[in-house]
């Protein structure tokens, strides 16, 4: 294990309590409604099974993974808590073998429900599953017609719906139209379905939470939220969840006019002193990133272009700086919104996109 240590060059703090912090806070916000963690794509990069473990001992009971592959896995490590399947199925046998771990498909069209009508019939009982519609997204579920149709085939006499559920457009948007829009849309094709009192009504992804109790239901899906990223200037209370470190693995001097990096497109101008870091965009940090990093106290630039394992920063105003000093790429100092901002992206994009050589650290 020490020798493990030694080795690690790069690394991703991740701090699961303040992940169960943030769920904490949505979950006395929205009161009534079940607070339900989206996990898919390893829980936004940040671990899915650590995170899973962590939401469960502080009380999240329903878990969204987008496939069967990420379902099966995080069933491996409970039995007890609900599993939805966002992105449907199309194999009978792993449709099979998720109805048999108790796992719910989200059924997005009539294809999707035709086959979990058969595994249904094939195992021989109602099957819990959740039907998605569309209400503007225009991505996956069922449209307009297509509810109308499920109004008429009596699903209900089929299938075990255990959750109804759409998916906001502009939810960061709090003025945007297309909120009420959906809304107003959802319900009516809640209306069409005359679903039972029991069965489960989300439409609210993390920002939908703040639009409003009517938009809460019975259940919220938070993603981005939990992990602190895409927060909404107002609310002060969630915090940030993720720590982006890598160590120093050279210092050279460059003198004037030379330059630095592919393409010689940076050249200093004046004597400078350049930290290399084990962290290119192959680890998850983007080509195009136009951000600081910080080190010792100082805000520090990037230098050159970013290779797919290696980054040039400029430490020349950084005293007493040396090999394997640890540079913060993104955290308290330095927040990944703002590299994102200046990289053209999105914190989602970044955060999920963070490489396997990059090791993970849970707090």
């Amino acid at each position: 294990m020490n020798n493990l240590k030694s080795i690690i060059r790069t690394s991703l703090v991740v701090n699961l309590k303040n992940i169960t912090h943030n769920w904490n806070y949505l979950n006395n916000y929205v009161k009534k409604a079940e607070v339900a963690a989206s996990i898919k794509s390893n829980a936004y990069g940040l671990g899915a099974i650590e995170v899973t473990k962590s939401l469960i001992k502080t009380g999240c009971k329903s878990f969204f993974v987008a496939t069967a592959q990420e379902a099966l896995e995080i069933r491996n490590i409970n039995s007890h808590i609900d599993i939805y399947v966002l992105n449907g199925t199309e194999d009978f046998n792993i449709t099979k073998e998720l109805a048999k771990k108790n796992i719910m498909v989200v059924l997005n069209n009539f294809r999707d429900l035709d086959l979990w009508t058969k595994v249904s019939e094939n195992i021989g009982a109602k099957l819990p599953c959740a039907i998605h519609i569309d209400t503007g997204m225009n991505r996956l579920g069922f449209s307009e017609k297509d509810v109308v149709k499920l109004s008429k085939l009596k699903i209900k006499s089929l299938l075990k719906i255990n959750l109804v559920m759409s998916h906001l457009a502009c939810s960061e948007k709090r003025k945007s139209k297309m909120n009420s829009y959906q809304l107003s849309l959802f319900e009516s094709y809640l209306d069409l379905l005359n679903l039972p009192k029991s069965t489960k009504i989300s439409i609210a992804n993390s920002n939908g939470i703040f639009l409003g109790k009517k938009y809460h239901y019975n259940m919220v899906r938070a993603g981005a939220l939990l992990y602190g990223i895409n927060k909404p200037t107002s609310i002060k209370d969630l915090k940030n969840v993720a720590s982006l470190y890598a160590k120093i693995l050279q210092i050279r001097e460059v003198n004037k006019s030379m330059t630095i990096g592919y393409g010689a497109n940076y050249k200093v101008d004046k004597k400078s002193l350049i930290a290399i870091i084990e962290l290119g965009y192959a680890d998850g940090l983007p080509r195009s990133h136009k951000s600081k990093a910080y080190v010792k106290g100082k805000y520090v630039s990037y230098v050159g272009n970013i290779s797919m394992d290696l980054s040039n920063i400029d430490v020349t105003k950084v005293k007493n700086i040396s090999i394997n000093d640890k540079i913060e790429i993104f955290g308290k100092n330095i927040l990944l919104e703002k590299i994102a901002n200046r990289s053209d992206t999105i914190e989602y994009e970044i955060i999920s996109k963070i490489g396997h050589r990059v090791s993970k650290i849970y707090t």
